[in-house]
């Protein structure tokens, strides 16, 4: 399984907002593959892959 972000790559969500890959992890209620991240103010926040990967976030640095 290739992941689209690494951890430590900064993301920004289509609305503007920036966060922080911690890393792939799994959601143990249903076994969804997932990504962990943080906001600026240190919030911990987990999406399914297919949210992430779904083109409503993209790498800060392919940012135009």
């Amino acid at each position: 399984m290739k992941n689209l972000f690494a951890p430590n790559d900064i993301v920004i969500h289509k609305n503007g907002s920036e966060y922080k890959i911690i890393g792939r992890c799994t959601i143990e209620s249903n076994l969804t593959d997932s990504y962990a991240y943080r906001d600026k103010h240190g919030q911990m926040w987990i999406r399914p892959v297919s949210e992430m990967e779904d083109g409503r976030f993209i790498l800060k640095s392919d940012f135009k």
